[in-house]
């Protein structure tokens, strides 16, 4: 005998039975001590780096601290994240991903990886206007200036890649003789 009603588990149908109740969480926002980050470049063992822009202030408890890296506890700069670990092996971070972290007390190069943004999300706070719509440009460096960049693509020279001149014949000639 076949089983009946095979597609999906409790959780399947309560989310067919509610439906918009289960699609959609309330947004986070970067509260104080919290910023919004950018992953760079994943660095392995539960590790990322990644560029930080505005959002909640990140006091430091009054210390003078100079970290050397465009402010961790600035406007933004660039810094270690660390996957805590109720998000590791649950929520898979990628490059281009948008975070919130939280700047340590005891280290201020490193940060604490929160939360993982959505593309949905992330838009939504482009809207909001609480990360700048630019967050993905590559050509923007680490410390805001827009780098050099070179398109390959389109040619104004007529030779279109084939060499002309006397070595390009001899070498044509020799290539018949060959042939």
């Amino acid at each position: 005998m076949g089983k009946k009603n095979t597609i999906g588990g409790k959780g399947y149908k309560k989310k067919k039975a509610g439906g918009a109740e289960f699609d959609r969480k309330p947004l986070e926002f970067a509260e104080n001590g919290q910023k919004y980050a950018l992953v760079t470049k994943m660095l392995g063992g539960c590790r990322v780096e990644c560029k930080l822009y505005g959002g909640g202030s990140i006091g430091n408890g009054g210390k003078t601290v100079n970290s050397g890296n465009g402010g961790v506890g600035g406007a933004s700069g660039m810094a270690i994240g660390v996957i805590r670990g109720a998000m590791r092996k649950k929520v898979y971070i990628n490059l281009n991903d948008v975070i919130i972290v939280s700047v340590r007390d005891f280290e201020p190069d490193k940060v604490d990886v929160i939360h993982k943004y959505s593309n949905d999300e992330v838009r939504e706070l482009i809207k909001l206007k609480e990360i700048p719509s630019n967050i993905h440009d590559d050509n923007t460096g680490a410390d805001g200036k827009i780098e050099a960049q070179i398109d390959f693509a389109e040619s104004d020279s007529d030779d279109d890649g084939v060499f002309k001149g006397d070595l390009t014949d001899e070498v044509n000639n020799s290539l018949k003789d060959l042939w």
